[in-house]
């Protein structure tokens, strides 16, 4: 093999090895931009009153400046606390109230949040 086989071969490896690094540090940043920081507009708001429930709604402020929408029902002498959380892609909080319904049933307070 010539010299001048073996510089395209070598450029190209070094080509392919400099394209993968970078696509492996730039993938997450371009897949997680539109994840990150947006506001959701959900499809579907489910009633806290066709589950049955009586539900507090009030918002938590994160030390990092999150604002968080929580719903709290509540019951006389929990047996435990449930936290249910959703995803920024998720479904709205307001999905778990058919959970809540059942927790209730078994005296377990739920508190549940999305940002």
């Amino acid at each position: 093999m010539n010299k001048k086989k073996k510089r395209i071969i070598i450029w190209i490896i070094i080509l392919t090895v400099v394209a993968n690094i970078v696509m492996f540090f730039l993938t997450p940043l371009i897949v997680m931009n539109s994840m990150l920081d947006s506001h959701v507009d959900f499809q579907k708001i489910w009633n806290a009153e066709d589950y049955g429930l009586e539900v507090e709604h009030f918002f938590v402020n994160t030390d990092d400046g999150l604002n968080i929408s929580t719903y709290e029902t509540a019951v006389d002498t929990p047996e435990a606390v449930i936290i249910c959380m959703s995803g920024i892609q998720g479904p709205s909080v307001t999905a778990f109230f058919g959970h809540a319904a059942m927790f209730k049933r078994y005296k377990y307070l739920l508190v549940s949040g999305k940002k």
